[in-house]
């Protein structure tokens, strides 16, 4: 395994994953799916499976994410959850946190 690949698989290893940090965030908001939808301008199933899908839709990009986290009007530490959640969830849809590599 690389040394830059055995790094951020072992950074990944206590971080949730994307759906996950995003539902927490939502909580911590106090906001429901169907709100976050609705400010976000997408229907209540594309959040739901972002929420609850291991992996990310092709449209779910750094733009996006900041775009949610503005919306959201997360603090810095939330932002910096959504976007270790991304980079970790996108690492594993790419297998690149397996041991093989």
């Amino acid at each position: 395994m690389h040394r830059i690949q055995k790094l951020l698989q072992d950074e990944c290893v206590d971080v949730l994953s994307f759906g996950d940090a995003l539902s927490d965030i939502l909580y911590e908001k106090d906001l429901t799916q169907s709100m976050f939808a609705q400010q976000i301008g997408y229907s209540d199933s594309v959040v739901s499976r972002l929420i609850t899908k291991p992996s990310l839709p092709r449209w779910v990009n750094y733009q996006q994410i900041a775009r949610i986290a503005h919306i959201l009007e997360c603090t810095e530490s939330q932002t910096g959850r959504l976007v270790a959640a991304f980079i970790c969830t996108v690492m594993k849809m790419q297998g690149l946190n397996d041991e093989k590599i």
